[in-house]
């Protein structure tokens, strides 16, 4: 999918009348006539350069134009990428003085070209000669600079990119009590990872045992130790990257060494209460059971199936089935700590039903109030005799020793009742990785955007008070879908946002603040902010996916073929038109659901994904996802940079980067698919789809995905959206969306 360019729109309107699409020539004309006609149009755009100050133009005369204008025909230039470009033209006109804007129409054919449509072409404009003659020579010599092969370019950035540096450094931190490991190096909201791959420009993932990072297939972590993925485009960068991340765990150890000696100091101060505590029981004459040796606090009772019978079930160590509505938990939920005792406090009841108290957790104040209380009652029961069995335990009834400060440590939670983290853009072996979707901190774009609402997370400026009012996050991103709504109540003023993401995630955010008063952006009673989202939504079943085929794929397939053979272009003819135009032809229809549009380079639920590498080393890989058993008619697919061989001889280049096309005919893989199994191209079989793209109209045809040899792909199925996703994108979160807050 290309960029939208200048040159892809049609000319100005000419006296008053709307732009004209470009006249196909008379198809009993003939080859004489329309060799005539080309040569009129050529020599009419020829003629501007024999007048000295340009008087002669292609187009209608500006009335904000200078007194001196030129216009210099760029349609078959091969440097007009360059010169089309808004940075290039804004140089021109600091270096120079004059004004260069694109206008025309570019035609991979001349000869359509009209005297209303004109081929492709520069129009400057200045206020004397001498500052117009400038220009034109500035212009001219962009037209004469050689920019290289750009298909060697493309070669070799591709090349870096599949041999992008990495390093990995250990963590070498072991796990103890009240040190969490991960936690302390990612850093608050991950604000420690965040910053070295913004000063990097590298992507760091802490993963192995402990970490967190979960594989998709397998629904566990790594088996290695510990430690930090370092990726990036540049060596340097990569290397910069490692230095930081051993900083920050040389901190980090530094920090687990003074922990580690707390503890210690903890252990040892537990050994003398408990030795003391001996002691004074046996000068009592009872000898209670060793505090040592109680059992830890209990683990929260798992999840129970409503029953109306009074006898209670036996727990399962199968969690019971997810309910049916979607989203009902956070990625990184996890079982809530156990609750801790409002008091220490004893009663008559048989020992076993007796509180345990936990001595590991006791603080110094608890210890202190407690032998206290110990040295009064034995000075009181001096000369008194034993003591008998069924007073023990019975400090006082008017004070109680304090509660234990720190909670202890959250019970182990067990890999069923740990929630995989989406990770779209990653499979199950590390080397499989895609470039799309971007990768993400904590599982989809749209809860890392979240995650900048929680309250934990520091805010540099009153970004809200900005005209834009965009969150910083978003600002140098590329969101697919945005919406924003503003209200006041008051004298506060409330903004709401909308943001859809690539991977189709959805994130809703809202700040109230002043609308008058300065206020610290971080002050809670000043500025409330909240965020909802909903995560990557799951993949679905078979007769999920033959419906929503049987809804919109015939139609989608019989649009592309519309335009087949025709030499029409869909729209401007960029390959991502095609796909874009067949999801929004449904509009019209008020009784179909809308599908999910074309997101960037989504265009629907994710049926299969793979890539392919020149490199014998790399073997290609694929993964299937949801429950059809097959590629259909109407499915659209999505190449990067792929390279993709012909039986015949010679290979289609796929994407440049990016490239769009619609499957026109059913495709049964060659071997047994299913959801989240490994698959590789090849297996799909042949494509068959109609494409278009700049200079190439709408045509039928066939790739063999066993002979693609680079790059990588993607087959949507086009879904209703609100059947897919839950919801649409709006401002504020649509009334019954089960969302997920931060």
């Amino acid at each position: 999918m290309s960029s939208k360019r200048k040159w892809d729109q049609a000319g100005p309107p000419t006296d008053g009348e709307p732009p004209a699409k470009a006249a196909k020539p008379d198809e009993g004309k003939t080859a004489a006539e329309a060799a005539a006609a080309a040569a009129a149009i050529a020599a009419k755009i020829a003629a501007q350069f024999a007048g000295a100050t340009g008087s002669g133009t292609l187009g209608p005369k500006d009335p904000h134009d200078g007194d001196f204008v030129h216009d210099i025909d760029i349609n078959d230039v091969r440097n007009r990428y360059l010169l089309t470009k808004g940075s290039t033209q804004s140089q021109i006109h600091e270096d120079t003085g004059a004004s260069v804007s694109t206008k025309g129409t570019w035609y991979p054919d001349r000869t359509k070209a009209t005297e209303k449509d004109p081929p492709l072409y520069l129009h400057l404009s200045a206020t004397s000669q001498e500052m117009l003659q400038n220009a034109t020579d500035k212009v001219n010599e962009l037209i004469s600079m050689d920019m290289g092969s750009l298909v060697e370019d493309k070669k070799d950035r591709m090349r870096e990119k599949r041999k992008w540096p990495e390093e990995k450094i250990p963590v070498g931190i072991d796990s103890i009590r009240n040190f969490n490991v991960r936690a302390k190096v990612v850093g608050p909201s991950g604000m420690f990872v965040k910053y070295i791959q913004q000063e990097t420009g590298t992507r760091v993932q802490i993963k192995g045992i402990g970490s967190g990072f979960v594989d998709q297939e397998t629904g566990q972590e790594h088996d290695e130790p510990m430690f930090i993925h370092v990726t990036g485009p540049d060596e340097g960068q990569v290397t910069r990257a490692k230095v930081l991340t051993e900083d920050l765990l040389e901190v980090v150890r530094e920090e687990h060494a003074k922990v580690k000696v707390q503890l210690q100091h903890q252990q040892m101060e537990l050994h003398q209460a408990q030795m003391q505590y001996a002691a004074y029981s046996a000068y009592a004459g009872y000898v209670p059971p060793q505090p040592g040796a109680a059992p830890p606090p209990a683990a929260p009772p798992l999840p129970r199936r409503q029953s109306t019978s009074t006898t209670p079930s036996p727990v399962s160590s199968t969690p019971p089935a997810p309910p049916a509505r979607r989203f009902t938990r956070q990625p990184n939920e996890i079982s809530p700590d156990p609750p801790l005792p409002s008091s220490i406090s004893r009663n008559d009841s048989t020992a076993t039903d007796q509180p345990k108290i936990d001595w590991s957790n006791l603080s110094l104040e608890d210890k202190t109030a407690f032998f206290s209380l110990l040295d009064e009652y034995f000075e009181s029961r001096r000369g008194q005799g034993q003591l008998k069995a069924s007073g023990v335990g019975q400090i006082s009834s008017s004070r109680e020793p304090v509660a234990a400060s720190s909670a202890p440590p959250p019970p182990p939670v067990a890999t069923w009742a740990r929630p995989k983290l989406t990770s779209p853009n990653v499979s199950s072996t590390g080397e499989f990785a895609l470039s799309y979707p971007p990768p993400t901190q904590y599982g989809s774009g749209a809860q890392d955007l979240a995650q900048f609402f929680s309250s934990q997370t520091h805010w540099d400026s009153a970004w809200y008070k900005s005209e834009k009012a965009l969150p910083p996050p978003l600002e140098n991103a590329a969101v697919p879908g945005y919406m924003s709504a503003w209200e006041t109540q008051g004298a506060k003023k409330v903004i709401h946002g909308g943001v859809i993401f690539a991977d189709l995630s959805f994130c809703w955010y809202t700040v109230t603040f002043s609308a008058h008063a300065s206020a610290d952006p971080n002050d809670a009673r000043a500025v409330q902010r909240s965020a909802f989202y909903l995560p990557t939504p799951k993949p679905m079943d078979r007769a999920a996916l033959v419906e929503a085929h049987e809804t919109y794929g015939e139609t989608v397939a019989g649009f592309a073929e519309s335009y087949e053979g025709t030499g029409e272009y869909c729209l401007r003819g960029e390959c991502w038109d095609l796909a874009s135009e067949a999801l929004k032809y449904f509009e019209q229809f008020d009784y179909v659901p809308a599908p999910v549009p074309s997101t960037a380079c989504t265009h629907g639920h994710l049926i299969f994904s793979g890539k392919a590498s020149s490199s014998s080393r790399q073997p290609p890989v694929g993964k299937w996802r949801g429950g059809d058993d097959r590629v259909r008619r109407g499915d659209i697919v999505q190449w990067r940079s792929a390279k993709v061989e012909f039986a015949s001889g010679g290979h289609a280049s796929l994407g440049d980067p990016d490239h769009t096309a619609i499957v026109v005919a059913e495709s049964v893989p060659s071997e047994a698919v299913g959801d989240g199994m490994s698959v590789k191209p090849g297996v799909i079989g042949v494509l068959e789809v109609v494409e278009q793209s700049v200079g190439s109209p709408p045509k039928r045809e066939k790739y063999d995905l066993s002979r693609m040899t680079e790059g990588e792909i993607w087959i949507y199925r086009p879904v209703g959206m609100e059947a897919y996703l839950g919801t649409v994108l709006a401002a504020k979160v649509p009334e019954g969306v089960n969302v997920v807050s931060v």
